[in-house]
Order: structure tokens, then C-alpha cells, then sequence
């Protein structure tokens, strides 16, 4: 059963600000929102329980240099999709999962160490052998232009 909340506008404005960053202290964001310091621990708790799935890290640009990114644009039988998303969650260099429409139906974002290429090669072949998958194309970042 999916829980659906009605979020407060100042419910709504914290999570826009965790969201720009999500590093930012309960003081800081209380004077952000012009609200105390424990209704916004408070606000926090709350949505954590019933909103927020992770709090993560983005890099600068300088520092994505440090990783091969590649994308695993892949076409998967549905009948296989939770066992092969399962496997999918439990490799570390996986970033992100989306399914997609088009001419693939899941799109799957890597990170790994820079000049690991082998460790590059191996998980593409673990996605490769996956009951389910039936073809792949994975295409590497040579270089991005963050917003």
C-alpha cells in the first residue's frame, strides 16, 4: 500500500532546499525557512519517514574526473525485470536505473574508479548474463557539461 501525504508549503520549500543542498545544516535551513531549529528536526523526521529515500553526494565537475561514467541502454523480457533490477541494486557502480520508452526500455548509469576498466568490463558482463536481459549498447562518457 502506497502512503499518499500532503505536504505543507514549508514542507514543500525544505525539501526544495535539501534538494539544491543536502548538506546544509537543521540551523541553517531553520533560518532558511524563518522556522525554529527543532520544527525543522521535526519537519526532517517527518519526511525522512515518508518522503526522503537517501541524502547523496554530487560532485564537481573537476572531481568526476576520477570515474569512468558509462551509460547500459539495455532491453530486458518484463517477466525478468524485478530479478534483473534486484541484481542490478546490489552492484556498487550503479548510480541510477531508469526505465525508459524508445528503442530500450531501461537505461542504467555507472560509476567507476578512473583507469578501472576491467572492473568496467567485468560488470558489463555480469549485466549481460543476467536471465532476463535480452541485448545491451553501453556507451562511455568522454565529457559533460553539468548544470
Amino acid at each position: 500500500m502506497r502512503l499518499h501525504m500532503i505536504l505543507s508549503d514549508k514542507e514543500t520549500e525544505l525539501l526544495k532546499l535539501l534538494r539544491n543542498d543536502s548538506r546544509k545544516t537543521v540551523s541553517a535551513l531553520a533560518r532558511d525557512l524563518g522556522l525554529s531549529r527543532p520544527t525543522v528536526q521535526s519537519m526532517l523526521e517527518k519526511l525522512d519517514s515518508v518522503a526522503i529515500k537517501r541524502y547523496t553526494v554530487e560532485f564537481k565537475p573537476e572531481f568526476n574526473d576520477r570515474f569512468i561514467r558509462a551509460f547500459v541502454f539495455m532491453i530486458r523480457d518484463p517477466k525478468h525485470w524485478q530479478r534483473v533490477r534486484e541484481a542490478m541494486l546490489k552492484i556498487p557502480e550503479v548510480r541510477s536505473i531508469h526505465t525508459v520508452t524508445g528503442q530500450y526500455d531501461v537505461i542504467v548509469e555507472l560509476r567507476v574508479d578512473s583507469g578501472n576498466f576491467s572492473r568496467m568490463d567485468q560488470i558489463l558482463n555480469e549485466i549481460v548474463m543476467m536471465e532476463g536481459v535480452t541485448r545491451t549498447h553501453t556507451t562511455m562518457v568522454l565529457t559533460s557539461l553539468e548544470m
